[in-house]
């Protein structure tokens, strides 16, 4: 698990001051309350909504109905520690759904428009998947993660090339018969896959870029 680094520059402090703004979150609505200039700081979308005139501005509430609450709290624990936890070691599914978390929160940093955070998404997921689980074996996204991935994101988002290379390098067989349903893996994927390997059959090097 990576540690966590404390904010201790001046101009971090600055942000943990001031008044907080509240994000409701999801169908349960779920209230984040969160330094103002902190968020703002961060993600161009929260900037936007509360330098403008619009109601979430003057109500200091801003609605994100359509995203999960558990999602979210990671970009708040990114936001305060600056880091991303990972800390599943379990082989198989369970270590997959903590994969699937890790691809949600780079779409939600697509969505609020904060780089950095989807940076250290990609970063989490390099540091699970070079990390060893429990059965002494490295474990890699599969199945519903790939296709969320590629369901969520721009033909040119990293995390697609992430996932590609991952496979074109690490990749077996059983990752797409057995840990897949064949017919629900994306096409975008396969065709990105074979093009480099194909490559790679032609002389070029692959490497593992995280």
């Amino acid at each position: 698990m990576p540690s966590n680094r404390i904010r201790t520059s001046k101009d971090e402090d600055s942000k943990l001051r001031g008044r907080p703004v509240d994000i409701v979150v999801g169908a349960e609505k779920q209230v984040f309350s969160v330094h103002e200039a902190l968020v703002r700081a961060s993600s161009s979308f929260f900037d936007k909504a509360m330098a403008s005139d619009w109601k979430e501005s003057q109500q200091r509430t801003i609605h994100l109905p359509d995203d999960e609450s558990e999602i979210f709290a990671l970009y708040v624990h990114w936001l305060y520690y600056g880091t991303l936890p990972v800390f599943c070691d379990e082989p198989g599914l369970p270590g997959n759904s903590e994969y699937l978390n890790l691809v949600k929160t780079y779409v939600l940093g697509d969505k609020i428009l904060d780089c950095k955070f989807q940076d250290a998404a990609i970063d989490a997921i390099v540091e699970k998947c070079l990390s060893k689980a429990q059965d002494g074996a490295s474990w890699f996204p599969v199945g519903e993660v790939i296709r969320y991935a590629f369901d969520n994101t721009s033909e040119s988002a990293p995390i697609r090339e992430l996932l590609v290379d991952m496979y074109a390098i690490y990749g077996k067989r059983v990752w797409l018969q057995d840990w897949a349903e064949p017919a629900n893996v994306p096409q975008p994927f396969l065709f990105k896959l074979a093009s480099k390997l194909l490559d790679w059959r032609n002389g070029t090097k692959l490497s593992f870029q995280p």
